[in-house]
């Protein structure tokens, strides 16, 4: 099975198991190095800065060189490829005067020689239509090391719904 179908299929069963689960509000990112903690630390920031500058390149040199680089924006669309990526963003990008954003909360986690991550992030929005919002959008990923960085192999982002029920004591939102 190839990569991009593995990550299609694991997308549900890590959201699952690391947002539909009750966790601690603490994260613990022991299992990392600190090295490896800063740089994926980084890796996110430059997500956000990419963000900022409204850069479509910026973001897709922040992804492996592999080909099948899979990113599922937060409308669900799956996009694979570089050049589907790439369209995607440049769409979003449009339709914004402005964005910025901030994370919230974030976990790593080590997965071989892999690191995998959960977070939460707000994006504050000036759209093309003069609407000004806000988005909190939770994401999970994939990332591995080339060429001595960290680069996201899958990244799946979306905007939580609101269901109605209470929030369980003691899990993240």
């Amino acid at each position: 099975m190839r990569f991009v179908n593995v990550c299609v299929v694991a997308a549900p069963l890590a959201l699952v198991l690391f947002c539909g689960t009750a966790r601690p509000t603490v994260t613990s990112v022991e299992e990392l190095d600190p090295d490896t903690l800063a740089a994926n630390r980084a890796l996110d920031q430059q997500f956000l800065d990419g963000h900022a500058r409204k850069s479509s390149d910026l973001l897709l040199s922040l992804f492996s060189s592999r080909s099948d680089v899979v990113f599922i924006a937060p409308s669900g669309v799956i996009n694979r490829g570089h050049e589907g990526i790439r369209t995607s963003f440049d769409y979003f990008f449009s339709l914004l005067d402005e964005i910025h954003g901030e994370i919230v909360s974030v976990s790593y986690f080590r997965v071989g020689n892999t690191v995998a991550a959960v977070g939460t992030e707000v994006f504050h929005r000036k759209r093309r239509d003069g609407i000004s919002d806000e988005r909190t959008v939770v994401w999970t990923d994939l990332r591995q090391k080339e060429n001595g960085s960290w680069r996201y192999v899958f990244r799946h982002s979306h905007w939580p719904s609101a269901t109605g029920a209470p929030t369980p004591p003691g899990s993240q939102k």
